[in-house]
């Protein structure tokens, strides 16, 4: 795994970590929650090519199905997650405030259980996790590394697809 990538995970760890200390109260994000977990997600080469390299050296076999509807199928039957330590930054800022842009509209967004009956709206800038300006970084270090900004299907790593 390159230092730039670890460097990253680092400080989106160091982000999410401090800020679920902040909001103590408000996260209700806890081992065995996966209602973030969705299925369908894409992560960079960069990032797969770690979880692969996790997954052989752990001699970890992933399932070919999900055991959760439409979720993520990196979760075992009780929820948590399989790839946990290499998990990719999507997955590593669950939780925590995101602001991104969709088209022309900016969005704020947090999990649905997190935050409930307050207006996210009012967060100041420093309490949000900007995944555009995180994006923009793991994209470049992908380019820089493979040439590309290549995505893969994250449910498809490990397994005989």
């Amino acid at each position: 795994m390159q230092k730039e990538y670890s460097d990253l995970i680092l400080k989106v760890d160091s982000f999410v970590e401090e800020k679920m200390k902040v909001f103590e109260g408000k996260i209700k994000c806890k081992p065995g929650c996966y209602t973030c977990c969705v299925g369908g997600l894409t992560i960079t080469k960069l990032e797969a090519d770690a979880i692969l390299e996790f997954l052989e050296t752990n001699n970890i076999k992933l399932p070919l199905e999900s055991n959760h509807k439409n979720l993520c199928k990196n979760l075992d039957k009780d929820g948590r997650c399989l790839i946990y330590q290499v998990r990719p930054i999507v997955c590593r800022s669950h939780g925590v405030p995101l602001d991104y842009k969709e088209g022309a509209f900016k969005v704020r967004t947090v999990c649905p259980k997190n935050f409930q009956n307050e207006k996210i709206s009012d967060l100041s800038l420093t309490d949000v996790l900007n995944m555009d300006t995180v994006n923009v970084l793991l994209g470049m270090l992908n380019k820089h590394i493979y040439g590309t900004i290549e995505r893969v299907p994250l449910e498809d790593l490990g397994r005989n697809v």
